[in-house]
């Protein structure tokens, strides 16, 4: 587990991307010291002795140590071609209680996953959708031809949940980032942090129509709704982020007809 985990920080997947390790190993040829992986938490999780490191890597073909074990580099060069995004997929309302490695193990049924990266709120609360490395773009090509195949374009993650797939969206990504900027960037008080654009108002709706659980559940499946107010002649829904309410708003808009929410 502890090589694992560490090859994966210096992997083809992660490692030109992580931030924190790159403005490290650009300092110093590439080296990264051990001492400072030692602070990562989900190592931590697994030991706090260096030296069980240094024996869990002897033999890593991913990365080498120095003389005195006290760096680690990654010992391969990075492929020139990095289709990274044709490898990835954008899902959608996942659970909002899963772990990583549950994902995980449900994805790889799909194909081998080489990342998974769960989005979180500034509270550090999982948001129900996260992308999902393949190592093949023929592994994304066959799960996107089987949701487009589907009934309901999802996918069923169990009975009672079903999930949405889609290309990795460039566009939403930058989104999403600009977003967590923006939340992290806001000085902090003693009242509650709430993110601009997260309500949509909804008029003229039928009192049958008015029912909280078949609300949260149609408009559940653009991002996660954390509440819904029902007042005499209107409704109130409130998305945990601003980029599930500004999908929600796209959708209902480009449909000819409103939703029916009794379907």
């Amino acid at each position: 587990k502890i090589r694992t985990q560490v090859e994966f920080w210096f992997s083809d997947s992660n490692y030109p991307r992580d931030k924190f390790i790159q403005s490290v190993v650009t300092k110093d040829d590439g080296w990264f010291p051990l001492e400072s992986l030692m602070t990562f938490n989900r190592l931590k999780v697994l030991t706090t002795d260096p030296q069980v490191v240094v024996k869990a890597l002897e033999g890593s073909e991913l990365v080498s140590l120095n003389e005195e074990k006290t760096k680690i580099k990654r010992a391969k060069e990075l492929p020139e071609n990095d289709n990274y995004d044709d490898r990835c997929i954008y899902v959608k309302n996942l659970p909002t209680t899963v772990s990583l490695e549950e994902a995980k193990e449900f994805f790889n049924k799909q194909g081998k996953v080489l990342s998974v990266r769960l989005q979180r709120n500034r509270e550090k609360e999982f948001v129900g959708r996260a992308f999902v490395e393949f190592e093949t773009v023929a592994e994304v090509e066959k799960i996107l031809q089987t949701v487009s195949e589907s009934e309901d374009k999802t996918l069923e993650w169990d009975s009672d949940t079903k999930i949405f797939v889609d290309k990795k969206d460039s566009n939403l990504v930058q989104s999403l980032k600009r977003k967590k900027k923006e939340t992290t960037d806001k000085p902090a008080n003693n009242g509650p942090q709430f993110e601009p654009g997260c309500i949509i108002k909804i008029t003229s709706i039928g009192k049958d129509d008015r029912n909280i659980t078949e609300l949260k559940e149609y408009f559940s499946k653009f991002g996660r709704v954390r509440h819904v107010d029902v007042a005499a002649d209107d409704v109130l829904l409130r998305y945990v982020d601003s980029a599930a309410s500004q999908e929600a708003l796209a959708a209902i808009n480009n449909k000819d007809d409103k939703p029916n929410f009794k379907e």
